[in-house]
């Protein structure tokens, strides 16, 4: 992989995106000292780098992501994605809101198992009792990536 692309110096977030035939397969997040790419896919690097920069500038776009084999999934992923940088939800709102009264805990799982952080900003989903609450890769990334966006929840 290559570095592609880089903006200093918040979040201290290293993105890599990993493709097969130039079709996204997953985003791994970890800690850099300062917000960078890498991408096997020149082609993928080109569609991603637009909506990084987007990103990077505080507005939010669309990513086109394969589709998710469940319901219960793609409406998850759906509803994040249209989750603006700056706001937050708990995994009970985010169940509420796509008519799963009762999946916190699914959410959660969801969350866990996330493949495209970033594009799907699980990040914004916090417990209900407040908090950071978890966060696959690392709670310090998520912590990181919440402060770039304006939230501070220390």
């Amino acid at each position: 992989m290559k570095k592609l692309f880089q903006i200093a110096p918040r979040p201290r977030v290293k993105v890599h995106v990993l493709s097969k035939s130039d079709t996204l397969e997953r985003i791994t997040l970890c800690l850099y000292s300062n917000f960078t790419l890498e991408c096997d896919s020149p082609h993928l690097a080109k569609a991603f780098l637009p909506w990084l920069e987007h990103y990077a500038k505080g507005t939010w776009t669309l990513f086109s992501l394969p589709p998710y084999k469940t319901p219960f999934a793609r409406k998850t992923a759906s509803y994040l994605q249209t989750t603006r940088p700056g706001k937050l939800l708990s995994y009970k709102e985010l169940s509420e809101a796509i008519g799963q009264p009762h999946a916190a805990r699914a959410i959660g799982n969801f969350c866990k198992g996330n493949l495209f952080p970033l594009l799907i900003p699980c990040h914004r989903v916090i417990p209900s009792r407040g908090g950071l609450g978890g966060f696959t890769p690392d709670p310090q990334i998520k912590k990181e990536l919440l402060h770039f966006e304006g939230i501070n929840l220390d």
